[in-house]
């Protein structure tokens, strides 16, 4: 309950020259808005399983565009949380461009944890760390499961993918996604 889609402008907004992105009735001027909006899901400490059933799974790799660079308590949908998934506050307006402050370490007890079809694995900060590679600022793309075996068998299966994170941290552990990607 508590994984929330944050700043995602209307419209499409991948950078080319005939996308359209930002086009708000707020908006003053169309064409003073920036083209390249990112939105993501994110999620802390306490937001709970973030549950995606995956169709087609042949090859058994799961990776995902992840940002764990998000500043502490930062997940607007958990202010007030106490525990995972408690009541919930809508998102407030995460609409505008602001200058982040320098990326905030894992707290000390940061573990991440993936599932698939109910097998838990978990991760700590170097674990994690080991299995993204940044490939440009901010696309950071994280191999999150290779099971071989399953590679092997060449059958197409539905699989349960979920992830949370776990630990002390509560609000202070925060991370975010914008694609998955599986064979």
């Amino acid at each position: 309950e508590g994984w929330a889609v944050t700043v995602h402008p209307a419209g499409y907004c991948d950078g080319t020259r005939n996308s359209v992105c930002y086009r708000e009735k707020t908006s003053h001027c169309q064409l003073s808005q920036h083209n390249d909006g990112r939105g993501v899901m994110k999620g802390d400490g306490l937001s709970g399983w973030l549950v995606l059933d995956l169709k087609d799974v042949t090859e058994g790799i799961f990776m995902a565009r992840m940002e764990d660079y998000h500043q502490h308590k930062s997940n607007l949908r958990t202010e007030g949380w106490e525990t995972v998934n408690n009541s919930t506050k809508e998102d407030g307006d995460g609409r505008r461009r602001k200058l982040k402050a320098p990326p905030p370490p894992h707290p000390p007890t940061w573990v991440f944890e993936i599932a698939i079809n109910g097998v838990i694995q978990s991760m700590n900060t170097t674990d994690f760390q080991s299995r993204c590679h940044y490939m440009s600022y901010n696309n950071a793309i994280c191999l999150l499961w290779n099971d071989e075996e399953r590679a092997l068998k060449k059958e197409k299966e539905d699989v349960e993918f979920a992830m949370r994170l776990v630990g002390e941290g509560g609000r202070i552990a925060v991370i975010a996604l914008t694609h998955i990607y599986y064979a």
